[in-house]
């Protein structure tokens, strides 16, 4: 119920009406969540999810509605974990002989380099169609399908925190390490 008034009140409270027929597809679709184990694909879902989230963030921030700016930001942080937990779970799949200590650390440090890269990756493509949108005069039909996709985005916000849960499982029982502050 909770993510459907979301979804209403950020439909409602932009100023592009989503309820326009757009020709641009969204981002994400129902579809890119079926993952089939496909860690790869699984991992660049979040990774567009993530960017989704910031792009919608920062449209908050300009509309001057800064506690859903956060609120995205939040999410943002949390599809970027499940970028990285994407990969590490699928490390703690593997059978009893292939599981080894420095496999493990290579993973996790493989998928904080992940959770940067990937999303970044997703970010600059999401702002150069943003630049070009402008200049085409599309910008409104731009601004439609990132919030389409982040509709959906936020329709898995539940397999999200199963990861960031696993995360919390995994850094506090020390087979983490976690960056110093």
């Amino acid at each position: 119920m909770k993510l459907i008034i979301l979804t209403a009140f950020l439909l409602l409270a932009s100023p592009v009406s989503a309820a326009e027929d757009s020709e641009r597809a969204p981002y994400v679709t129902q579809e890119d969540f079926l993952f089939s184990g496909d860690k790869h694909k699984e991992a660049r879902t979040w990774a567009r999810c993530a960017a989704l989230y910031e792009t919608i963030s920062d449209l908050n921030r300009v509309w001057e509605k800064p506690a859903l700016a956060k609120q995205f930001s939040n999410f943002g942080n949390g599809a970027k974990l499940a970028v990285g937990m994407t990969f590490v779970v699928s490390n703690l799949g593997t059978s009893p002989k292939e599981f080894s200590q420095s496999r493990f650390k290579a993973t996790w440090r493989y998928a904080q380099v992940a959770m940067d890269e990937m999303p970044s990756v997703e970010l600059t493509g999401i702002n150069a169609n943003m630049e070009s949108a402008k200049i085409n005069g599309d910008l409104k039909k731009e601004v439609q399908a990132i919030i389409a996709g982040v509709t959906v985005c936020a329709k898995h916000l539940e397999s999200q925190q199963a990861y960031i849960d696993n995360w919390r499982e995994l850094a506090t029982s020390g087979l983490l390490t976690l960056p110093k502050q």
